[in-house]
């Protein structure tokens, strides 16, 4: 609201207000989008996001392959009809294999959205989930509200801060541009994998003629501008075509005609789902999407996280300083999520202890209770008639099982290493003679995993759980009370570890112990909004020595290729 289009009202008091209001709310922002950009400056950064999607992206279509060829082992000894499940057998396969060819296309528009500034496939779901305020604060309206003064973002002052919002940017920019690149492919391969299975089934039917056409033809009413062909996307653009502007709905049925052309419209291009129900296709596929990067919205009905990370939002909505602790909530709570679901752990995974009481309850012929109305997910599933459902609920359990037992050995090898022993003399003695936390030890090299989330987070908690015991003191190695509260101990240890809640750990530190950790976090803060991050990763490849810090100064200098060295001693050990 912009308090000087009402000043003229009677009321100056609540303007006055509102103005302050106003004021303030554009200044955080303004803060919070310079802080946001300034972390999301470091390559290493973009980096990971990529290797992450990527790995989820191709990983994603084998899984559901895996667990469909289990379901259909399990099938074939039962002497069960095979048919489905060779459907989805199909599917998967054709799946992995349209990631080939709708790369491509998806970088095509990646490159679009780039240009655009803005996302294309699926724009209410971003990677930073940032209220739309802040993602373009850096603005010469914004400028001149807080300063009192007009600038014009076409010369002088104003266009100098219009440059600099827009140089800005650059890092979210970057991060949007492969978000939707991501996005575009697997929904565009997913969506391309349904369409071949349903076009072999036409043209076997003799219902269409040519398949390669009609697969060209459908898959450009499902891509159209690059949008996904969902209900959001749909109306949005019904709503731009059939405007209440035009001439012709300027009479007293305009407002219902207008309602009907739109309506008659959005049915036009979702297609007559008795032949093809495209937004079926196409509302799956983006949830694929949204799933293997990130960006699935937060249900208080999915578990703890995702309430935890719902009530986060709403208050940071209510008070958006918490941004600068926690710039992104959404996103680190899908990776824990994406990556407790493929665990081996009933206490993170419920779908193990959902399948378990399943099957106790349907064991000897006996039916589960209250099916329709039970919150009991695999119970649904599996009870259910979707083979597609099936596959990909039998594939997750399938790599809950096969992740335990490959990071389980790696940990157990020591080819894999987790947080170390909690004894911190200990600890400090091994990374002094070479040893390096969260990471994998091939031959005399140690090669860290902590950025190939979610992955790494699964390599992390299977390592702490084995350093655990194997590091417990002898007389507390049968000590099954606290081997188990050492487990849990080192899981949280290891979700503080992971850079995107160092801000919520830092809150807890500050809280707990004001003291000791008020001057550090506000050293970390001034460092962040100080030095970009692309300027802090250049410091650690010119220079890998940790240095001493024993002020907000220090940790701003720290940052800062050769300068850290002139400036700052090295941290040094007994030898």
């Amino acid at each position: 609201i912009d308090s000087r289009k009402i000043a003229g009202k009677n009321n100056m008091t609540a303007v006055g207000r509102l103005a302050k209001y106003d004021k303030r709310r554009r200044m955080v922002s303004m803060v919070n989008e310079y802080f946001v950009n300034m972390i999301l400056s470091s390559i290493r950064t973009l980096s990971t996001n990529t290797i992450g999607n990527t790995l989820t992206t191709i990983y994603g279509p084998l899984e559901v392959l895996m667990g469909a060829r289990i379901r259909k082992v399990g099938k074939w000894v039962r002497g069960e009809s095979l048919e489905e499940v060779n459907l989805e057998v199909d599917r998967a396969t054709r799946e992995f294999v349209e990631l080939y060819h709708q790369f491509g296309d998806a970088m095509r528009w990646g490159k679009k959205a780039w240009s655009n500034k803005d996302y294309i496939l699926d724009p209410g779901h971003a990677v930073h989930d940032l209220p739309e305020s802040m993602k373009n604060a850096w603005t010469a309206e914004n400028m001149g509200y807080i300063t009192g003064k007009e600038l014009d973002e076409t010369k002088g002052w104003g266009r100098a801060v219009s440059i600099f919002g827009n140089v800005l940017r650059t890092p979210s920019r970057a991060l949007m541009a492969t978000d939707e690149f991501f996005k575009q492919w697997n929904y565009r391969s997913t969506v391309a994998a349904d369409l071949t299975m349903k076009g072999r089934a036409k043209l076997e039917a003799g219902e269409i003629e040519n398949l390669d056409d009609w697969l060209e033809q459908e898959m450009t009413a499902m891509t159209r501008r690059g949008q996904a062909l969902i209900e959001d996307n749909i109306e949005a653009e019904a709503v731009r075509r059939f405007s209440p502007d035009d001439p012709k709905y300027d009479t007293p049925d305009g407002p219902a005609q207008l309602a009907k052309d739109q309506d008659d419209w959005v049915k036009e291009q979702m297609g007559n789902p008795d032949i093809l129900n495209r937004g079926e296709i196409a509302d799956r596929a983006v949830q694929i999407a949204r799933e293997r990067t990130f960006t699935t919205d937060l249900d208080p009905e999915n578990g703890f996280l995702n309430s935890l990370g719902l009530n986060l939002q709403k208050f940071s909505y209510s008070h958006p300083w918490l941004r600068l602790f926690m710039p992104f909530i959404r996103t680190p709570v899908n990776i824990f999520v994406y990556a407790a679901r493929r665990s081996g752990l009933p206490a993170v995974n419920k779908d193990i202890h959902r399948a378990a009481h399943y099957l106790y309850k349907t064991s000897f012929g006996r039916e589960f209770p209250n099916l329709e109305n039970s919150k009991n997910e695999i119970a649904r599933i599996f009870s259910g008639t979707d083979e597609r459902a099936k596959a990909e609920a039998m594939g997750r359990m399938s790599s809950a099982v096969g992740f335990f037992t490959l990071f389980g050995m790696g940990a157990m090898s020591g080819t894999i290493t987790g947080g170390g022993p909690r004894d911190k003399n200990q600890r400090k003695l091994m990374v002094e003679a070479g040893w390096q936390p969260y990471s994998v030890k091939i031959g005399d090299t140690y090669t860290s995993y902590r950025r190939l989330d979610p992955v790494a987070t699964l390599m992390g908690i299977y390592a702490d759980m084995y350093e655990v015991v194997q590091y417990a003191p002898p007389e507390e190695q049968h000590n099954i009370e606290k081997i188990t509260m050492g487990i849990v101990a080192t899981f949280f240890e290891n979700l503080q570890n992971k850079s995107y809640i160092q801000g919520l750990t830092n809150i807890a530190a500050v809280i707990n112990d004001p003291e000791r950790s008020v001057s550090k976090t506000a050293g970390t803060l001034a460092a962040s909004f100080t030095v970009p991050a692309l300027v802090a990763s250049a410091r650690s490849i010119t220079d890998d020595n940790m240095m001493e810090v024993r002020g907000m100064l220090d940790q701003i200098i720290s940052r800062v290729p050769l300068l850290s060295q002139t400036m700052l001693d090295p941290q040094r050990n007994v030898l």
